[in-house]
């Protein structure tokens, strides 16, 4: 379930058990949250744990429940989730490690937590909560002071009125996406919306479906999900652009599927998700880097790492035929070849 790529993609040990929500890198560390509860054989590792460079290893004895947000501060590692239960200790839906043991926050949430972010003193959290320590008008977003003597949650203006998915702090402001159609009483905050610290703010009008991911480069801001417009832009399928006062196409955009994960790094835009599209670019599963001005393909994406397909002893015989080659290899509809050109195929041909 987690790997790193070079030129050439690599495992982190035997991976984890379960499907990864969210991964930090601090130093040497790769932190990573989710529905696991084994990493690396380490069974003690429920639902979060980090690898060093060389082995997994767990924080206690884990958490109960999925781990859907995680935060590295200092020696601190907070996580928020749908979690109720660490060792026999009752805590609910976020919690902070202190490298040796695990510590509710003061107060409490009403409902599961879907991302962190911090910016200064503030730790931001949203989710799908409507109350946080009492707040009852901290509606899916709160921040949380960790400076103050008597720290404690506080609201971000009147809230938003559908859970949060996705939190980035930048120079004062505050992006999130989401499933909410209104933010503060702001109607064009549709899925996406700009906290100023005193005011929330639409980015035009927004997109037409869920916001998973925000990237914030520069005075450019990119925005992925499951819309297949932002702002009434053709080509804005699953991803688009956002440069202050207009939204913008990234070529024809990503299709079939959504946009989870965005990250920049050397001059490209990095693309994770469920799609099987990049603009026209073949190989392009589950990940893609747009260059500024095309879409291209990492190896054959992920999934997809068959290089060559034969019916064994028709090796030479002549591919009239065309099939997708299906079996188990992580999931149970992995596609192992997409629309093959291969010799007729019959009951017990055995196919490599």
């Amino acid at each position: 379930q987690m790997c790193i790529r070079d030129s050439t993609w690599h495992p982190l040990g035997t991976g984890l058990g379960n499907d990864v929500w969210e991964i930090q890198v601090v130093g040497d560390r790769v932190y990573a949250g989710g529905e696991f509860n084994d990493a690396g054989g380490n069974l003690d590792a429920d639902h979060i744990a980090y690898w060093d460079g060389s082995a997994w290893h767990a924080l206690g004895t884990g958490v109960d429940s999925d781990v859907y947000g995680l935060l590295v501060v200092g020696s601190d590692v907070y996580v928020g989730g749908w979690f109720s239960l660490i060792n026999t200790q009752s805590i609910y839906y976020i919690a902070r490690w202190d490298g040796t043991n695990w510590h509710p926050l003061e107060g409490s949430l009403n409902a599961l937590v879907r991302c962190l972010a911090i910016e200064g003193s503030h730790i931001y959290v949203g989710g799908d909560f409507t109350e946080a320590g009492g707040e009852t008008n901290a509606d899916h977003i709160a921040y949380y002071d960790i400076t103050e003597d008597d720290p404690g949650w506080n609201p971000i203006g009147d809230g938003l009125n559908g859970q949060v998915e996705v939190m980035v702090p930048v120079g004062g402001n505050l992006y999130v996406g989401g499933h909410f159609t209104d933010a503060g009483g702001i109607s064009a905050a549709d899925y996406i919306a700009r906290w100023d610290g005193s005011s929330w703010h639409a980015l035009g009008t927004g997109v037409n479906d869920y916001v998973y991911a925000i990237k914030v480069v520069g005075s450019d801001v990119y925005v992925g999900g499951r819309f297949t417009a932002a702002g009434g832009v053709a080509k804005t399928g699953c991803i688009a652009r956002w440069d202050g006062s207009h939204w913008n196409a990234l070529g024809s955009g990503i299709s079939n599927g959504s946009v989870y994960a965005i990250d920049n790094q050397g001059g490209a835009l990095y693309v994770g998700g469920n799609f099987t599209g990049a603009g026209a670019v073949s190989g392009a599963d589950r990940i893609a880097f747009w260059s500024g001005s095309a879409w291209s393909a990492l190896g054959n994406g992920l999934y997809r790492t068959v290089h060559d397909i034969e019916v064994v002893g028709k090796e030479d015989q002549p591919k009239t035929e065309v099939y997708d080659v299906v079996g188990s290899l992580c999931e149970n509809n992995d596609k192992f070849a997409v629309e093959r050109e291969l010799p007729p195929i019959e009951d017990g041909d055995l196919v490599a």
